[in-house]
């Protein structure tokens, strides 16, 4: 029987990571090791987790280290260095995981592999879906990502696979490297490579319920007002909301100029043919205002909201 390590990065996570811990004890999969990490908290999560692990030693480890890395992508990359499971997943500390979250999520990956012609030696991610709820776990306000992904251009402009989420398996997160901060974020560089060197499948069941409130690093990208609403609050302030969409865009221009840099030799030449692309459109090599909209739309680039897309415009 395959074994999964959980990979749980927390800090100040005291108010749900009990019941979040609680939730993955109890999967109806129980071939898992739960790996934490305390990113040096200043509540009692660690006085939380410690517990657990006295309580739980054949299913908890903590990790221990000074190390003070304050971002989650650090954090989890830190994790990964402990990792020699068959598959890995990645658990926030805020969130409630369904009992079969890690059985139907390894089901479908097993399956992949088994259909892939280099089997396990295939970097593969997978990844379902979940419920957005209220900090209760009440309220369904519906399923947390609307859109699915599978070109390497999308992935490029699009936030569109989340970290809990995922499994991964052993030949991927062996081959990620060491975590750098142009990464920005864990998952979405992870995705990339799946996609760039192997497969990325998703599964359309709902297997935990993402708990929205205060203190989310990332919301869901359910919008819940109109678009006319929204088209009027970006009107409200579009310099300043240019300059924050500015600030991501070039955030993804350095994921992209690091993965170039990073794995370039071992592209295929479509992929090395899209990534260049996005780089020199989010560079602005083409002086021509017009002409970098074209490239934008005909390259893929563009986001499917209207807002979002109606900043790329305007940025790029």
């Amino acid at each position: 029987m395959p074994l999964v390590e959980i990979l749980l990065a927390s800090y100040n996570g005291e108010k749900y990571i009990s019941e979040q811990i609680k939730s993955i004890l109890a999967q109806d999969f129980q071939n898992f090791m739960l790996l934490i990490r305390d990113d040096n908290s200043t509540d009692s999560t660690p006085d939380i987790i410690n517990e657990f692990e006295k309580n739980y030693p054949d299913k908890i480890k903590i990790i221990r280290d000074d190390k003070k890395i304050h971002n989650p992508g650090g954090n989890f990359f830190e994790l990964i260095k402990y990792s020699d499971a068959d598959y890995i997943m990645f658990s926030d500390q805020d969130d409630y995981w369904l009992p079969n979250k890690i059985r139907i999520t390894l089901e479908n990956m097993q399956s992949v592999e088994k259909n892939s012609p280099a089997g396990k030696n295939t970097p593969v991610l997978v990844y379902a879906d979940s419920e957005i709820v209220d900090a209760d776990l009440k309220n369904s306000q519906g399923v947390f990502i609307k859109r699915h992904y599978k070109k390497f251009s999308d992935l490029l402009s699009h936030y569109c696979v989340t970290g809990c989420l995922m499994m991964i398996n052993k030949i991927l997160y062996k081959n990620l490297g060491e975590y750098d901060p142009a990464m920005i974020l864990h998952d979405r560089w992870i995705a990339l490579y799946a996609c760039a060197f192997g497969e990325l499948v998703h599964i359309p069941e709902v297997v935990m319920l993402y708990r929205q409130h205060a203190s989310n690093v990332i919301g869901s990208e359910i919008d819940h007002v109109t678009k006319f609403q929204r088209i009027k609050k970006f009107l409200t302030s579009p310099s300043k909301k240019i300059a924050s969409f500015k600030n991501e865009m070039l955030k993804g221009l350095n994921t992209a100029k690091l993965f170039k840099s990073r794995y370039e030799k071992n592209l295929s030449p479509e992929i090395l043919s899209e990534l260049n692309n996005f780089i020199n459109l989010y560079s602005r090599v083409d002086h021509n205002k017009f002409s970098r909209i074209r490239t934008l739309i005909k390259s893929g680039y563009v986001h499917k909201d209207f807002i979002t897309a109606l900043k790329q415009i305007i940025f790029v």
